[in-house]
């Protein structure tokens, strides 16, 4: 979404209807989800076993940080070489908005993903086959 909206001119013709934020909303979702994926298959090849609420805590939270690894380095190209990917702290407090509602949605539906593994089955079963 970011490089289409940097090459389509979405950011600046779109400006009115918020492309910046729902990117960072769409950002933070599909982040999330690879972070979800990322720690399930963590849980499947080592065989250790987290609990679903562990699993969604630190899902939001390293999606979270990169987040805001993102807004700083946002403001640091801008400071360093004189771009404006960042709009000022009202745009990166938006982005960061955005991208909260973006973790809050993917937790919801990663939550009743989790809900639907049977109790005596591991979480890491949503990677595998037999069900």
């Amino acid at each position: 979404m970011h490089t289409a909206g940097g090459i389509m001119r979405w950011y600046w013709e779109l400006s009115g209807l918020y492309y910046d934020k729902i990117a960072h909303m769409i950002g933070g979702f599909a982040l999330g989800l690879v972070i979800f994926c990322s720690i399930v298959t963590y849980i499947l090849y080592s065989k250790n076993e987290m609990q679903k609420k562990s699993i969604l805590i630190l899902t939001a939270l390293i999606t979270f940080l990169f987040g805001v690894f993102w807004e700083i380095m946002e403001i640091s190209f801008d400071n360093a070489l004189l771009t404006t990917y960042s709009g000022g702290i009202y745009d990166s407090l938006g982005d960061t908005i955005g991208n909260i509602i973006g973790i809050i949605l993917c937790v919801y539906i990663v939550k009743r993903w989790m809900d639907s593994v049977p109790p005596q089955k591991s979480i890491s079963s949503l990677l595998t086959k037999d069900q």
